[in-house]
């Protein structure tokens, strides 16, 4: 069912407000090989849980403590010396990036026409999503929090969809999704075909596509298949030959853009 462009720019709105509120947060709390962190990475200082100015610094790149008012020795010049201000210390993902990603995710999935349960379960992909891409491509991680989180929202608008009029029966085709996928998907972890993160991930992605059907699920799995190998292949590009496998990125764009088609 389309939408009118007004709803379509609060969707997008919206997005911007979530990305910059929630998802560059996360994406700087988990950017490190392991754990978490909340201080600026060049002063130790305390950037998240100690308020809103701080807070309102990580939004704009910059370390409250470590940025203004520094200043560094001028090279001798024309016979004098001085100083200059030395340029704000940037903190966090690159600027408007998880803002600009999360956003875009939003409205596509609103665009796309879905509603109820399915589409509130599709924009708690997107917003965990958009942090977990941008994780995965910075330190090819995929945190135990956020893909516990998206199981567990994924798990419970599920519920809820059962609980108001669908009927339980539409759990059995996720349920089923959940076994098969993640135990392909951990026999391939054995053979360090892929990351225990994306076998963490991939079960509940496949829980949501199977419950708009099992040709949602096909589809979904051969695109994120496709989107996995054309990653693979631009990092290689980029890495001048060959990297340690992971697709997070993959399982998540090509999840979100198959069930947003599949509405």
């Amino acid at each position: 069912m389309p939408h009118s462009p007004a709803l379509l720019a609060v969707a997008a709105a919206l997005g911007l407000a979530v990305g910059a509120l929630a998802v560059r947060p996360l994406v700087f709390a988990f950017s490190v090989e392991d754990g978490w962190r909340r201080s600026c990475p060049h002063c130790e200082h305390a950037v998240l849980g100690v308020g809103w100015t701080a807070y309102a610094e990580l939004v704009r790149r910059r370390c409250h403590n470590c940025s203004p008012v520094a200043a560094v020795p001028l090279t001798a010049g024309r016979g004098g010396t001085g100083s200059e201000p030395v340029q704000p210390v940037r903190i966090g993902p690159a600027a408007l990036l998880p803002e600009v990603l999360t956003a875009a995710a939003v409205w596509g999935i609103v665009a796309a026409g879905a509603s109820g349960w399915l589409l509130a379960a599709q924009l708690w992909v997107a917003v965990l999503g958009s942090a977990m891409v941008l994780i995965d491509l910075r330190v090819q991680r995929l945190p135990n929090l956020l893909t516990g989180l998206t199981a567990a929202g994924i798990a419970l608008l599920l519920v809820g969809q059962a609980l108001t009029g669908s009927g339980w029966q539409v759990l059995l085709r996720p349920a089923i999704a959940v076994g098969l996928v993640g135990g392909v998907l951990f026999l391939a972890a054995l053979y360090e075909l892929l990351g225990l993160g994306d076998v963490k991930l991939a079960p509940s992605l496949a829980a949501l596509l199977a419950a708009q059907g099992w040709a949602t699920l096909y589809w979904g799995v051969l695109a994120q298949f496709v989107f996995g190998f054309l990653q693979g292949l631009v990092q290689a590009a980029r890495a001048g030959g060959r990297v340690e496998p992971f697709f997070g990125p993959g399982l998540i764009v090509g999840a979100l853009v198959v069930s947003a088609i599949a509405g």
